[in-house]
């Protein structure tokens, strides 16, 4: 995972996410765009609609990876017909990025 700095916001990118018992291998790195804002860290990622605020740069990543799970567990498996337009793009989204999921250290591809 790449890394920045207060004094230069920018990119956090992601070759896997961890959160829980679960570990996503990912098809590509996952980018995370980050900014420094009134003494607040900020993070977006718009292909899976995700934005973020913490006080400190480990929250914020915990929070991002938390947000990644949340997403995977309400979307991936879910019927388009239940989803939005929005949410449809979102899951597309998400189904192309994950190649792989392991829970509790087992290969569970990624269904």
């Amino acid at each position: 995972m790449a890394m920045t700095s207060a004094s230069q916001p920018g990119p956090i990118l992601f070759n896997e996410i961890e959160w829980d018992n679960h570990k996503f291998k990912l098809s590509g790195p996952l980018e995370m765009d980050i900014n420094f804002v009134d003494e607040l860290w900020e993070g977006e990622n718009r292909d899976l609609d995700i934005f973020l605020v913490a006080s400190d740069m480990d929250e914020l990543l915990a929070s991002f990876r938390e947000e990644f799970f949340v997403l995977w567990e309400v979307y991936s498996r879910e019927p388009d017909s239940n989803l939005t337009t929005k949410a449809q793009q979102i899951k597309e989204n998400l189904l192309k990025l994950v190649t792989e999921v392991e829970v509790d250290g087992v290969t569970g591809g990624c269904f």
